[in-house]
């Protein structure tokens, strides 16, 4: 009986070591690129590619090689923020700002990750899933 024990307790630590690893293998790093971005807002598209979630306090998308988080923003939603470019900062999607008061901002999370740039300086991929959340400080 010990031996199974032992057996079934090394089985699942490796099950356990196995999927680790190939889940921390396969998420992508954030890279930094430049991009001269300047429109603010852009209309709403109805792309298959994103979705709008909890209420109107996150937004998501599928990220497209070559194009930066902030320019698929601009193309799926209504933008408004202060500065442009690499130097660009999001304060409210779809007319939902973010609130000063409250200590709200607009997070930019690559593949669940908060990330380390810019949304004008991270150029996505095809496999990136990029979401913007209200979050606080």
């Amino acid at each position: 009986m010990e031996r199974i024990k032992k057996s079934l307790t090394l089985i699942l630590g490796a099950v356990v070591l196995l999927g680790a690893v190939y889940y921390y293998s396969n998420q992508p790093k954030p890279t930094s690129t430049a991009n001269n971005s300047s429109n603010n807002q852009a209309s709403a598209s109805s792309a298959p590619n994103f979705s709008q979630l909890l209420g109107g306090d996150s937004f998501s998308y599928n990220g497209e090689e070559g194009k930066t988080a902030l320019e698929l923003l601009q193309s799926k939603a209504k933008v408004d923020m202060s500065g442009q470019g690499t130097s660009a900062f999001v304060t409210g999607i779809n007319d939902r700002k973010a609130d000063n008061a409250k200590k709200e901002y607009w997070g930019l999370y690559v593949n669940g990750y908060p990330s380390e740039v810019g949304a004008g300086s991270y150029t996505t991929k095809a496999t990136d899933k990029i979401e913007w959340k209200i979050t606080t400080y």
